[in-house]
């Protein structure tokens, strides 16, 4: 009888190392924005504010800003721009937009600085589920946060989700590389020798 306490305390602690496992396993990454209320108020995407970046677009889509972006991308880097421009065909089918929601913070960012004013927040305002279930799609995206975006800021997190979607696959286990990528191309114009330059830089094994 004496040895019935610790063997149930073995199997209770057992199985909550399996669900936090099962949790680590359905959470993957997500996509962080920066947000300010008051007389300042503004949302931009962490990757963006990161770099004191301001992009610009004439286009009202989203995904139409998206598009030129990759098809600027293609023309130094054609299968990579290919390749981009393929998953955004299907990005838009596999997204849940949750209004009235916060979503979980996902420590996968590692930003090193972070707004001082006590109005402005690093908020999630994308998570990219690991293993979604069959009814369940990839990517669930809260809608308050994301109306609050401009459509160009907006492209820049459905860029954000395609580049750091493929860096994980090559290794990735944060999203740093991912963001600076996206910088790079909502940045400047560049030709082929600056990206590849970048890229080599950046240490992603993304070859011609």
């Amino acid at each position: 009888m004496k040895f019935r306490y610790p063997v149930s305390s073995s199997i209770l602690i057992l199985l909550s190392v399996c669900l936090v496992q099962a949790e680590g396993n359905k959470v993957g990454n997500g996509g962080d924005g920066v947000f300010c209320k008051g007389s300042n108020e503004s949302a931009q995407i962490l990757d963006f504010y990161e770099g004191n970046l301001k992009p610009n677009a004439s286009e009202k889509d989203p995904y139409a800003i998206v598009e030129k972006k990759f098809t600027d991308l293609k023309s130094v880097a054609p299968k990579l721009g290919e390749q981009y421009l393929s998953r955004l065909k299907a990005i838009r089918s596999e997204i849940d937009f949750k209004a009235g929601v916060a979503l979980t913070n996902i420590k996968d960012s590692n930003h090193l600085f972070k707004p001082a004013e006590a109005h402005c927040e690093v908020l999630q305002v994308v998570i990219r589920k690991r293993s979604p279930l069959p009814s369940e799609k990839t990517f669930i995206i809260s809608q308050d946060l994301w109306d609050r975006l401009s459509p160009v800021q907006q492209a820049g997190m459905i860029s954000h989700e395609i580049i750091y979607e493929h860096l994980m696959k090559l290794g990735a286990t944060d999203s740093v590389k991912a963001r600076a990528f996206n910088r790079f191309v909502f940045g400047e114009k560049y030709d082929s020798e600056k990206f590849w330059k970048f890229i080599q830089g950046l240490e992603i094994p993304i070859y011609p």
